[in-house]
């Protein structure tokens, strides 16, 4: 695998190009080139093609490299592994989408197990789009406010969700929300 930094080219002899690993040995390569240090304006671009999953992600207002595979646990709850997230600026607040593949369901029963909550369908969030109006709201700690739903077969939601500015953002988001292709990215062994 060869990652291209511009000016500096890494070669990976025998590994297995996993998204995980890819996304990785990028953030690797970008703190080798940038000195151990990055902004969005020293921070190269990069020419390894990120999962297929990131692209239902909005350009707008994104905060560069911030797209991270969080590989389990996410928010602290068993079972939440293989997380995509995505962080935004929204005006003077940070907000993270994230998205898991969840074609059953089991992901979402989970993460309202979680945050003790029953399964739950509050009508006050219908105008976000989620399927059938499965979502739920809750406060996770030094995560923030978390806003999570199903939608085509995905848990997608955010994290640090504070203000009506986000609330429009993610609205939209949810609304634009296509499934990527069920692929074995963002899936896990059940």
């Amino acid at each position: 695998m060869d990652v291209d930094l511009g000016a500096h080219t890494l070669l990976f002899i025998g590994m297995k190009p996993a998204p995980l690993l890819i996304t990785m040995v990028f953030a690797a390569a970008v703190l080798c080139a940038c000195g151990g240090e990055t902004s969005d304006e020293t921070a190269p671009e990069p020419s390894v093609s990120a999962p297929e999953v990131f692209a239902q992600f909005p350009e707008s207002m994104r905060v560069k490299l911030s797209e991270r595979i969080h590989d389990a646990g996410f928010l602290d709850t068993e079972g939440l592994d293989s997380v995509f997230t995505v962080r935004y600026k929204t005006g003077p607040d940070m907000l993270t989408l994230f998205a898991l593949s969840d074609p059953d369901g089991l992901h979402f029963f989970q993460l309202s197990r979680a945050a003790g909550r029953m399964v739950e369908k509050p009508p006050e969030l219908a105008a976000f789009g989620f399927d059938e109006g499965y979502a739920i709201e809750f406060e996770a700690g030094e995560h923030g406010r978390v806003l999570a739903g199903l939608k085509g077969g995905w848990l997608i939601g955010a994290t640090g969700y504070e203000s009506e500015a986000q609330s429009d953002f993610l609205k939209a988001w949810v609304t634009a929300w296509m499934s990527p292709s069920q692929s074995s990215v963002g899936q896990t062994g059940r």
